[in-house]
């Protein structure tokens, strides 16, 4: 996340329902935010990924321990393109293990995933 209202309101908003965050903080960058529209029950999203396309490894290595403690895994289609390590990372280390993945996948963006890179094999 940036250092924007974007972010405050996340913070306040997930404070305020007892969530425990461990967001990754760009200033340099945007918070990402996200336009939602439903038309009888369907839905589309136009997303500006902003801080989000900073995410890396290093932050989910420094917050292992809630990795660690999770059972429930949810993964965005983003991370498909912008943080492949991060995905295999969690994926191998908890494949053996009893968690429940869960995701997105809009067809749209796996039409064109991004080759394997050596720190991700």
């Amino acid at each position: 996340m940036g250092d924007d209202e974007f972010a405050a309101n996340m913070e306040k908003v997930a404070g305020a329902e007892g969530m425990v965050t461990r967001y990754l903080r760009v200033p340099t960058a945007k918070t990402g935010t996200c336009a939602v529209l439903v038309v009888d029950g369907e839905r589309s999203l136009v997303a500006s990924l902003g801080a989000a396309e900073k995410y890396d490894l290093a932050h989910t290595e420094a917050n292992w321990s809630a990795v660690e403690a999770a059972r429930v895994f949810y993964i965005s289609s983003f991370f498909m393109t912008h943080s492949h390590a991060v995905i295999m990372r969690v994926a191998k280390v908890r494949a053996a293990q009893a968690s429940l993945p869960c995701g997105s996948h809009p067809p749209g963006r796996l039409s064109t995933p991004p080759p394997p890179t050596s720190a991700s094999s």
